[in-house]
């Protein structure tokens, strides 16, 4: 391809509209500042921002849509794991568990158990960190 081919433009364009939210994703993993929750929350936005392309004849698409399912997955993950990501976001007052459905909350609820028990947590210190 040549730098004049309208093509090779093109490619790059729609390569570019699935980098610029990863990019986002790593700079918010990157943060000195951030956390866990907001990190899964922009995590959640790429998927979501993917799946509003809906471009099954593009290869962007759908190596972006292979790649984020591979990654964001209790297979890849690991139950335990992929439910700490959710007990972050859940715990994450500003998120209001938007994004996250029924069973993903089960699992960080679980999750959360799990840390509290290898914890030894009081159920009132429980009580503070989640209710407002």
């Amino acid at each position: 391809m040549r730098f004049t081919d309208e093509a090779l433009w093109e490619s790059l364009k729609k390569a570019l509209s699935v980098f610029c939210p990863l990019a986002d994703c790593i700079g918010q993993a990157e943060r000195e500042d951030g956390s866990l929750g907001e990190c899964f929350r922009q995590i959640l936005n790429l998927g979501r921002f993917i799946l509003s392309l809906r471009d099954d004849s593009s290869e962007i698409f759908c190596a972006a849509m292979d790649s984020y399912l591979l990654y964001i997955s209790e297979m890849k993950l690991g139950k335990e794991e992929l439910g700490l990501y959710f007990a972050a976001y859940l715990l994450d007052r500003r998120f209001h568990r938007t994004c996250l459905t029924e069973t993903a909350v089960d699992l960080a609820l679980r999750s959360i158990i799990r840390v509290v028990k290898k914890s030894n947590i009081t159920p009132g210190m429980i009580e503070a960190a989640l209710i407002p």
